[in-house]
């Protein structure tokens, strides 16, 4: 065994002003995480917005410039809703 490996100075040690992090489908306080939350702030993926465009009839040359597009892109997707 490694002399470094019983050493106290090379032992985790956890950092003392940093508040332990909990993750729950639910926020009950200032130190938990909600998953729904946080899915909530994300935007919506590329390859789904491409699949909706799709759906509605458009070819894939179209959806293809309009992804391409930011201002397209933000325009027709209040339309998809």
């Amino acid at each position: 065994m490694r002399d470094k490996e019983v050493l106290q100075d090379y032992r985790f040690m956890a950092e003392p002003n940093l508040p332990p992090i909990i993750i729950s489908n639910q926020s009950s306080n200032q130190h938990t995480i909600s998953l729904e939350e946080q899915r909530g702030l994300m935007p919506e993926l590329r390859s789904h917005q491409r699949d909706k465009l799709l759906n509605c009839g458009l070819k894939l040359e179209h959806v293809t410039t309009i992804m391409v597009s930011m201002v397209w892109s933000s325009y027709t997707q209040p339309l998809l809703v």
